[in-house]
């Protein structure tokens, strides 16, 4: 079998000595080398056959004595393109530059490919690297990026802002100014830092601005998770990050950052927590409007609203009787005895047991004609939870809300599992006195 001189095209192995030069060469280099003898059946490449390898072949493919071997014996099923590719370089004489997979193979090459030999041999030369992980490396980062990307186009979940601490001026995109609660017109144009952060919760002020405090002391990282009070009352949740930039004399240059709102899992986190405390809470009493009142607190701390109460039903009369609430402070106890009627007319879909959950009592058929009845009992939003007794309507769970909120699936689920977790235990202790008489 004749070899081929160093890397040109179409050329005979013209001594040996060049020969021997190009062996060496091909030899010492760190990437995989070999030359195949493509098959062809008619015109069309179905295969090719190792002539010659170097020694980092084996473990550039992990291929192991594939000379005199086919693609096919070697690698069952490989894909078709290498044939192709490699078929129309043997046929044409056009070297080929090239990164391409190997599903089969599972890796990933750096590939220049040429013939050489006479034409008819057609034979082709192909030098190659395997670069799997550094595509690996590649894909991990352009995924990163892309979810980072995705991210942060994803509404008002991650926001950024640029503080010019010199001159207190902080800078911010489109989410980072609507989280907090700025005009994202405001928020291009740069505003002073308290403008952003006079939103924080007042329970979370002094922590956060200790956080931040540290980081323009230091020049180190700022982590910080606090809560926001929007324009319209709702609280979300954002976890805070950045770094402060300092001089060479520790001056406060630039302090960028981006913020992220948890407010979604740290809604799911209170749930699940508020199922756990209502478990220890129930479990040690022994009275049933205890029981409602202390799942009713659970429950309005969860759900973050201005009352949760509990009350039993007179459908005739269309009451409801509440012996105790709980109230956000500032809030009016709703208890004692009142008319469905005097506040709606979904009084209705209560009897056919179907929940009521209104986020904005002006903007609701069944309530709007009450709106301001509602409203001045803390009652902008609410959401009313029938309990059946063998589809008869006989008690009530309530959550009221001082301003407009969309309730979501997750507070209503939460709500009918506080609900159906009081009714057990209200049976339990019926059940019990029961047997005790």
């Amino acid at each position: 079998m004749q070899r081929p001189t160093a890397p040109t095209t179409d050329t005979p192995v013209s001594s040996h000595a060049s020969e021997d030069r190009y062996r060496a060469l091909v030899d010492a280099i760190d990437a995989g080398f070999c030359i195949i003898d493509l098959l062809f059946d008619g015109e069309r490449p179905v295969d090719y056959r190792f002539i010659e390898v170097n020694p980092r072949f084996e473990s550039q493919t992990g291929l192991v004595d594939p000379v005199g071997r086919t693609a096919s014996e070697l690698v069952p099923d490989l894909e078709v393109f290498w044939f192709e590719t490699y078929g129309r370089v043997a046929t044409t004489g056009q070297p080929a530059r090239f990164d391409h997979g190997s599903e089969q193979m599972g890796r990933w090459f750096d590939v220049h490919a040429f013939r050489v030999g006479d034409p008819e041999a057609r034979q082709v030369a192909v030098l190659f690297t395997d670069i799997s992980e550094r595509r690996s490396i590649l894909t991990a980062a352009q995924a990163s990026e892309e979810r980072l990307g995705q991210a942060l186009a994803a509404g008002n979940g991650i926001g950024t802002w640029d503080w010019d601490v010199p001159n207190d001026r902080v800078t911010a995109d489109e989410r980072f100014s609507t989280l907090y609660g700025v005009s994202p017109e405001l928020g291009r144009a740069g505003a002073p830092i308290e403008r952003f952060f006079g939103n924080i919760h007042p329970d979370d002020v002094q922590a956060a601005q200790s956080a931040i405090d540290t980081a323009l002391r230091t020049g180190g990282d700022f982590n910080a998770e606090y809560r926001l009070v929007q324009p319209d009352g709702a609280i979300h949740w954002v976890t805070a990050q950045g770094r402060c930039r300092l001089a060479a004399d520790g001056t406060p240059l630039r302090f960028p950052g981006i913020s992220f709102d948890i407010t979604e899992r740290k809604q799911a986190e209170l749930r699940q927590r508020a199922l756990l405390e209502l478990s220890d809470a129930i479990r040690d009493l022994t009275d049933p409007d205890e029981i409602a009142y202390a799942a009713s607190a659970i429950l309005g701390r969860a759900l973050q609203v201005s009352r949760v109460g509990y009350g039993t039903i007179d459908k005739v009369n269309e009451t409801i009787t509440v012996k105790r609430d709980w109230n956000a402070e500032g809030v009016t106890t709703l208890a004692g005895t009142l008319h469905f009627r005097a506040h709606g007319t979904y009084i209705e879909d209560l009897k056919a047991g179907r929940t009521v959950a209104i986020a904005d009592v002006d903007k609701d058929d069944r309530t709007r004609d009450t709106a301001d009845v509602l409203k001045a009992i803390d009652a902008w939003s609410f959401v009313n939870m029938p309990l059946l007794e063998q589809d008869d309507f006989v008690a009530l769970l309530y959550a009221n809300h001082a301003v407009a909120r969309m309730w979501s699936d997750d507070d209503l689920v939460l709500m009918r599992e506080v609900a159906e977790r009081v009714r057990a235990a209200t049976e339990r202790l019926r059940a019990e006195t029961a047997r005790r008489e």
